[in-house]
């Protein structure tokens, strides 16, 4: 009588390569997921910003006098904000008779992420009565 044996199931060595194969996976999986986070963070942190700046380019004339200065401020969600207006100097442009004058816009926002500070800087051009 021949006793046959039966192969069934798997060896140790097998699973072991099988774990470390799927756990290696895993962590390529978990950093992928971690920095489309990390991703969509920063991206929100943009565009929260541009949405700051812009409100602040509406504000010119509006809220704030649109003459040259600096005006500064911050937000209840820990942005900061800062518009420059200065007068447009080119050499292209008249001296004499302008009732309106060029005025160059700059609206800063800062913020911090992660302990890393984030700038946003919008600019444009107005045209002011002097």
């Amino acid at each position: 009588m021949t006793r046959r044996r039966s192969c069934r199931g798997f060896s140790l060595l097998e699973v072991l390569v099988a774990f470390t194969i799927l756990a290696m996976l895993l962590g390529a999986l978990f950093q992928v997921f971690s920095a489309g986070l990390h991703a969509a963070r920063s991206g929100d942190r943009y565009t929260r910003a541009t949405v700051i700046a812009q409100s602040q380019f509406a504000a010119l004339g509006v809220e704030h006098a649109l003459e040259e200065g600096i005006t500064s401020g911050t937000t209840d969600d820990e942005y900061h904000w800062r518009v420059t207006v200065s007068v447009y100097g080119d050499d292209q442009l008249p001296e004499a008779g302008l009732l309106m004058q060029p005025l160059a816009i700059e609206v800063e926002v800062f913020w911090e992420e992660g302990g890393a500070p984030g700038t946003l800087t919008l600019t444009s051009m107005l045209l002011g009565a002097l």
